[in-house]
């Protein structure tokens, strides 16, 4: 009888002991969620694309729980649909997160008791920059841009603020940034650049050409029709003339005459086309914008010394003015001179010394070549001699040329 009262109490002990291992600590919680485990936790999208996420509940020891997850998206800017490729037990949960507007956007993920939140940043797939053109030199108009998804469509969240406006040749438009807005300065085209500001989830930029034309020249000019080889005087309008103010004439630029003012220039007139020319002022003031006018012209020198035998007086200390090209090669010059005289020859013209080259020769009054005078390579020609007494003919020789020269020829 003892005995088996012994018997059962050893197998309750037995049973006991064996409960008490039972109770593992390491399975504590398996079946519990702990925190998501979310691939991407964070991603740039471009609107009108997409982008996976993989989300799984998962316990304390990393191990997967096989909770069920749903997504829910923070705002309108994203839109999320079940991966339907996934089949019921597959793991991870899939979901497709579609991006709509600009700006940070959101997804929160739960199941088995906890949540997470996979952050997005959506940037433009395309800038549209909108500024007028043609745009006149110094005149101003303002910049606005629109965002595009990858379809093209217009999307919205970013606005002008959220770029940086930028121009490819400042001299020709400039752009304010702080107020949005450009201004015309020398004639020509230039790209008006918008540039996604950094962080802001894609980096893009776009651009539009904008061309400038010279505005209205304000001032005046005389005389009121222009002829080869004389003098154009204008006079500042609203925008001062300067230190590189340049008047170009009918698409040559005229050589401008010493004793230039901010208010008073004067230039040469080039053999152009005609019957009516363009002249612009370019180079105005300290924004160096342009102005433009049209002015009849005769397709004629004022007095044509074409001839060795009919040459046109020429004075010591008084410039005269005229113009040769490879169809009209010759201007002559006569002075007479009582005694013996060192005489210095000053010759000048528009273009470079590239683009054209004039000479001067002399000739006495029967015809008889003296020498030459100046005919270098230099621009300006610039040289003295001791000139015997006599009558003496210049000329002042086309050699060789680009353009129509107008040149200024001065003896002292």
């Amino acid at each position: 009888m003892v005995k088996s009262v012994r018997t059962v109490l050893g197998l309750t002990m037995v049973l006991g002991a064996l409960a008490a291992c039972d109770d593992n600590p390491m399975k504590e919680g398996r079946d519990e969620g702990e925190y998501f485990f979310t691939n991407p936790s964070f991603s740039t999208i471009v609107a009108g694309d997409s982008v996976q996420v993989v989300a799984q509940v998962r316990n304390r020891y990393l191990a997967p729980t096989g909770d069920g997850v749903t997504a829910t998206p923070c705002d309108a800017d994203i839109t999320v649909t079940a991966d339907t490729t996934r089949t019921q037990f597959e793991a991870p949960e899939r979901f497709w997160v579609f991006a709509h507007n600009l700006g940070p956007s959101c997804l929160v993920v739960s199941g088995g008791g906890v949540t997470d939140t996979v952050d997005f940043l959506i940037g433009p797939a395309a800038i549209t920059v909108n500024a007028a053109s043609p745009l006149g030199s110094g005149e101003s108009a303002p910049i606005t841009v629109s965002f595009q998804d990858t379809e093209g469509n217009d999307v919205t969240g970013y606005t002008i603020e959220d770029v940086t406006l930028s121009s490819s040749a400042a001299a020709t438009v400039f752009v304010d940034n702080a107020a949005a807005t450009m201004t015309g300065r020398a004639p020509g085209t230039a790209n008006v650049i918008a540039t996604l500001n950094a962080g802001h989830g894609q980096a893009t930029t776009g651009s539009t050409p904008v061309t400038v034309v010279a505005g209205a020249f304000t001032g005046t000019f005389s005389p009121a029709t222009l002829r080869w080889g004389t003098l154009l005087t204008l006079n500042a309008g609203a925008i001062p003339f300067d230190a590189d103010t340049r008047v170009t004439i009918g698409g040559v630029e005229a050589f401008i005459v010493p004793g230039r003012t901010t208010a008073m220039i004067q230039a040469v007139v080039p053999g152009v086309p005609g019957p009516t020319t363009t002249v612009v002022l370019s180079n105005l003031g300290a924004d160096q914008v342009a102005s433009v006018f049209n002015a009849p012209i005769t397709a004629s020198e004022a007095n044509e010394p074409d001839a060795l035998a009919t040459p046109n007086p020429i004075t010591r200390g008084t410039p005269v003015y005229g113009v040769v090209s490879e169809d009209d090669a010759h201007d002559y010059w006569q002075f007479t001179l009582a005694a013996s005289t060192s005489i210095t020859f000053n010759l000048n013209w528009n273009g470079t010394a590239a683009q054209g080259d004039i000479d001067i020769s002399i000739w006495n009054s029967t015809g008889g070549h003296f020498g030459i005078g100046c005919a270098t390579g230099n621009k300006p020609e610039n040289c003295t001699a001791t000139i015997p007494a006599g009558t003496w003919t210049l000329d002042v020789e086309w050699y060789a040329a680009d353009i129509p020269l107008g040149y200024r020829f001065l003896i002292q």
